[in-house]
């Protein structure tokens, strides 16, 4: 594994961790927030769910897609 591919790894993880942090307290003030609708909270959470369920789908579907490729 050479420095590219570690500078790399840590970059994808310090990102992947910063932004599960950021939807976990998005989560926690959408649970908390009495003023908002409940219809509102279920939009929004369903809308960030879909996004990262579409998200994982494109990766898993590159990664399938780059083992399968012949140069």
């Amino acid at each position: 594994m050479n420095i590219k591919n570690i500078g790399l790894t840590i970059l994808i993880i310090a990102g992947a961790l910063l932004i599960g942090n950021g939807i976990y307290h998005m989560f926690i003030d959408l649970l908390i927030d009495t003023n908002m609708s409940l219809l509102v909270k279920i939009g929004i959470i369903g809308i960030i769910v879909g996004i990262i369920v579409l998200l994982i789908g494109l990766i898993i579907e590159r990664i399938k897609d780059k083992r399968n490729e012949n140069f």
